[in-house]
């Protein structure tokens, strides 16, 4: 089990969820082309991919995090809506809640160079001040390509009142706020249903 760390009175992993296995033992399917990841969506099977420029790093997909076997050790969950709202009023609100949110290290995000004075400030004072350490490894179009990055971090958030409707934690190179989308959000500036996407896991500990 990946270690653990406080924020507020949130336990979070340290690092994104990275299992090749369902709790059973069984492999999820490791899909490496972009064949192999249509033909996941289309046969609506379970499939993960490692990311390009990180290899600890894999993005899930909606079948894969919805599947009966299992992803993730007791007592730990996606979080849910609740959960991250949580988060981000503890960050103290969402406008600078994801500078505390990602990374500090220059050769990960990649945008000291661009930052205005303030905000380069508010960086080297704020920045990663949760723990949190998101890197940008993007997300996996249903077409198999990838996309954001070294610019974006995206991660599955659940929808307790409308399961098959998930939202999306987006964090973006240069954007100083953590960005909660909704399917409709998300869906308004993209070209397939959310659920065809692939994106990052972080666990929350049950309480």
């Amino acid at each position: 089990m990946q270690n653990n760390i406080q924020i507020g009175t949130q336990i979070w992993t340290s690092k994104n969820w990275n299992t090749k296995t369902f709790n059973n033992s069984e492999s999820i399917l490791v899909a490496k082309s972009r064949g192999d990841w249509y033909n996941a969506l289309v046969n609506e099977q379970p499939a993960m991919c490692v990311s390009l420029d990180y290899p600890d790093e894999v993005l899930y997909n909606w079948f894969a995090i919805n599947d009966e076997r299992g992803l993730f050790p007791e007592g730990y969950r996606i979080p849910s809506t609740s959960d991250v709202n949580k988060l981000i009023d503890y960050l103290g609100g969402t406008e600078y809640a994801g500078v505390k949110l990602k990374a500090t290290d220059e050769s990960i995000w990649e945008e000291c160079a661009f930052l205005k004075q303030d905000e380069r400030y508010r960086k080297s004072k704020l920045g990663n001040s949760s723990g949190f350490n998101a890197v940008p490894v993007g997300l996996r179009r249903p077409n198999g390509w990838f996309q954001g990055r070294i610019f974006s971090s995206n991660f599955w958030v659940m929808n307790n009142d409308s399961p098959d409707r998930p939202y999306i934690l987006r964090l973006i190179e240069g954007v100083e706020a953590a960005i909660l989308e909704n399917t409709e959000q998300f869906e308004s500036h993209r070209d397939f249903p959310i659920t065809q996407y692939a994106f990052s896991i972080r666990l929350i500990k049950n309480t």
